[in-house]
């Protein structure tokens, strides 16, 4: 076979007997009843076109686990300034955001919008930062939806603050499941207490949940200090009850 060995010893034939072979296939190919409504394919593509894009390696090693609460990391995995501890009240305006043409949220308007792979913060400044390599953030809320969840909505839920609580030892639940809507359809919302890995003080965690229109599970996650929880939980709930699905 020369210096090069025989070709059917190759796992890659060389490029000429490929491109032979490949059109002498499809030659002998014949389809019966073809199919030429694409409509499928579009809808598929273009709910693909909404999602994020993948994170690289390198974001992947740098970002971690999933977080939740207090060592929630931020998803977006970029360089955050220090937690500072010095965080502003939530202000009594509010800013509406469009994310990903999927929900519209109203936030407080001194928080600022944090895009990350696979949801999106809203934390004042000085709420957020970097702690054990993660972002997180103390003040706040993250939201995001989760893909192939079951179909229960308690059971689902419970899959998140169980995804939660692996990065979260100290996670544990402070309330029962409650009842009420989000974007007009049924969700359930349910407290937490954690140990934040920024601070090392107590928090609560808000949890929200509640199934869009095409069975994707929609999630938002409000965190504050234990002492100041009584404030931002009215915040929380109005940030969810600001949800509208636009899709």
């Amino acid at each position: 076979g020369g210096p090069g060995g025989p070709q059917w010893m190759s796992s890659h034939p060389n490029p000429g007997d490929r491109y032979s072979y490949i059109n002498k296939e499809a030659q002998s190919l014949r389809v019966e009843n073809a199919v030429r409504d694409n409509g499928g394919f579009r809808s598929v593509q273009a709910r693909l076109n909404q999602m994020s894009p993948a994170p690289t390696t390198a974001q992947a090693t740098k970002n971690g686990g999933s977080g939740g609460g207090g060592g929630t990391r931020n998803p977006g995995g970029n360089d955050r300034v220090p937690v500072s501890g010095n965080v502003a009240r939530p202000s009594t305006s509010f800013k509406a955001y469009n994310e990903g043409n999927v929900f519209r949220i109203s936030v407080p308007s001194n928080w600022r919008e944090l895009p990350g792979n696979n949801a999106v913060t809203f934390a004042p400044e000085g709420a957020y930062g970097t702690a054990n390599e993660q972002s997180i953030f103390t003040h706040g809320t993250e939201v995001g939806l989760m893909r192939n969840a079951p179909q229960d909505l308690q059971e689902a839920t419970d899959g998140l603050v169980q995804s939660l609580a692996q990065a979260n030892p100290q996670l544990r639940q402070a309330s029962n499941y409650s009842r009420g809507t989000i974007g007009g359809r049924d969700g359930l919302s349910i407290t937490l207490s954690n140990v934040s890995d920024a601070t090392g003080g107590n928090e609560r965690v808000k949890v929200f949940t509640t199934f869009m229109p095409d069975g994707t599970m929609f999630y938002m996650v409000g965190v504050a200090p234990e002492n100041e929880f009584g404030a931002y939980e009215p915040v929380f709930r109005k940030v969810a009850g600001s949800v509208q699905f636009t899709r």
